[in-house]
């Protein structure tokens, strides 16, 4: 109890843990996804996603901005619902990334660790909001989903 309290005031002279720096093109994406993205410049955050080269590694960085939910408000996953069904006219990755989710939201259900409980519930959310924009089928929400979570 005192080495915490010594501890705690003269803390040990330990390097910081080195983040490794992310690509710059993922970090564009995600600040216009995360940060920029609102109602009133959504044409606007598309039109720049789709003016950037499609050759490279940007449609895995706007894959891994559109799957990562779980630091997203809950108002913000309609709009990036929106984002991937205008996305999907354009590039065919968005079946993948409905898939991922379906993945995601199965193994929660299956692992059912409490840890996971507010990625799960982000998880179903953004598929609901998936549905409102067409992206989504009754058919592809298997009957299992329905009687696990109940």
């Amino acid at each position: 109890m005192i080495d915490n309290a010594y501890y705690a005031c003269l803390p040990v002279d330990a390097p910081a843990i080195a983040r490794e720096p992310r690509p710059v093109l993922y970090e564009y994406v995600r600040k216009l996804l995360h940060d920029s993205l609102n109602e009133s410049n959504l044409s606007v955050i598309l039109q720049k996603l789709l003016c950037l080269s499609w050759e490279d590694n940007y449609e895995e960085s706007v894959f891994e901005n559109l799957f990562d939910v779980s630091q997203v408000s809950t108002e913000r996953l309609a709009l990036f619902s929106r984002v991937l069904s205008q996305l999907n006219g354009y590039y065919p990755f968005a079946t993948y990334l409905v898939d991922e989710i379906l993945e995601e939201i199965r193994y929660g259900l299956e692992a059912n660790d409490f840890k996971d409980y507010q990625n799960r519930l982000s998880y179903a959310r953004y598929l609901g909001h998936l549905f409102n924009c067409g992206m989504v089928d009754f058919s592809v929400v298997p009957l299992w989903f329905v009687r696990s979570s109940s």
